[in-house]
């Protein structure tokens, strides 16, 4: 049975000088995963996709890999991550790379 889920998140760009070393590219994802059980928290394996848009409603696809061509495609304009451990409905990933002209 498929489990309607509502993400709640926040992505943090992890832009600096140290930083940028450890994690060239790579975008940083919060969030509190809901779902319709009794305490409202999934628990469980979740495969999560992402994609950035250029304005909250009604916004367009970014370019998330630079390569100057908008493609709605799993590791091109949009990412995801696999098989990611959810624990009373707190998940926590890094997804990338991103360039960096996507998060300007």
């Amino acid at each position: 049975m498929r489990k309607n889920i509502l993400v709640s998140a926040f992505v943090v760009v992890m832009w600096g000088a140290q930083v940028l070393g450890q994690t060239a590219g790579m975008l940083s994802f919060q969030g509190l995963i809901k779902d319709d059980s009794p305490d409202g928290l999934f628990d469980g394996t979740a495969t999560l996709q992402f994609r950035i848009f250029d304005a909250e409603l009604d916004g367009n696809l970014v370019d998330m890999d630079g390569d100057g061509v908008v493609e709605d495609v799993i590791g091109e304009d949009a990412k995801q991550v696999l098989g990611l451990m959810i624990i009373d409905g707190i998940a926590s990933t890094k997804f990338g790379p991103v360039s960096p002209m996507a998060v300007n």
